[in-house]
């Protein structure tokens, strides 16, 4: 299961973890599974990033690089996007606006969207119930059931990792 995340999450990130090794700091919380990152080449932290399957088919993946920089990806088997092509994705958590964001498909099946060093709507994904992410044509639900400890672990991921990977 580990090697299926871990291969999920390269293929999510794309350049960022194309050479992505498994640094450990693994944890597990709810629908969540996740760990830290390293590039082959140096061994040097990349990111950390956690995974959660929904009921509509889609897996959604929160991962934060080591310079702090968030992004949401979704997956989905049944999509068939043109790699490479731009949207803009509205995000709303509790039904209240969060904020517009550039995604682009890294894959057919996969969207990601990258939030910047936005702690605000970091926090507001922690301790919302509900998140809601909308493109043109398109509008995604999310129950956010367990991301508040889940993200906490995530941040903690990256803290330990940064320090960890720093004393090897």
């Amino acid at each position: 299961y580990i090697l299926t995340i871990t291969a999920f999450v390269i293929y999510l990130l794309g350049p960022h973890a194309a050479l992505g090794k498994s640094a450990g700091y693994d944890f597990k919380s709810g629908n969540w599974s996740g760990k830290a990152y390293t590039n082959d080449s140096d061994q040097v932290f990349t990111h950390c990033a956690m995974v959660g399957s929904y009921r509509n088919g889609i897996t959604l993946v929160f991962s934060i690089l080591s310079n702090s920089s968030i992004s949401i990806g979704l997956h989905n088997k049944s999509w068939n996007v043109k790699a490479g092509s731009t949207f803009n994705i509205t995000l709303s958590i509790d039904s209240i606006y969060a904020g517009s964001f550039n995604s682009y498909a890294i894959k057919p099946r996969l969207i990601r969207i990258d939030i910047g060093n936005n702690l605000i709507l970091f926090n507001q994904l922690r301790r919302g119930r509900n998140l809601i992410i909308s493109a043109t044509k398109e509008k995604f639900e999310f129950a956010l059931t367990g991301t508040n400890i889940a993200l906490g672990k995530l941040l903690n991921c990256v803290r330990l990792a940064k320090v960890g990977l720093a004393k090897s």
